[in-house]
């Protein structure tokens, strides 16, 4: 599978999935213990640190404690979230060793498209 039908299948399921979740702050709080949970999986551990600030950025805007935030952000680290939490991803989580593979590389793409915005949080929140 090439990266522009990754894209393709990308903003297909999850961005359509992730803009339900966005307009539906409850459905938000929802996912976060979902993916506190996925946190602890073996193989994520590196990248704790990230999904938790993404988890927290997503509580705050549901909840209405934080509201300076980029909407399309919002929508793509809400779409990537669901991506994690999806066993039937591109390279699916039961498969040994590789089976993160993606997962790791979708975390590293989030936090590095979005830093900016997810750093802009960060600074004020602190």
């Amino acid at each position: 599978m090439d990266k522009n039908e990754v894209i393709r299948i990308f903003k297909k399921d999850w961005l359509s999935k992730a803009d339900d979740y966005v307009h539906t702050p409850k459905k938000l709080q929802f996912l976060i213990p979902e993916i506190k949970n996925y946190v602890c999986k073996n193989g994520i551990k590196d990248a704790k640190g990230e999904i938790t600030l993404i988890i927290s950025y997503i509580r705050d805007i549901s909840t209405g404690k934080y509201s300076d935030y980029n909407g399309k952000s919002l929508l793509m680290l809400v779409a990537g979230m669901i991506y994690l939490l999806t066993p039937l991803d591109i390279v699916p989580d039961v498969l040994p060793l590789v089976g993160f593979a993606d997962d790791a590389a979708v975390i590293t793409w989030l936090f590095k498209e979005f830093r900016e915005e997810l750093d802009h949080y960060r600074n004020k929140n602190i």
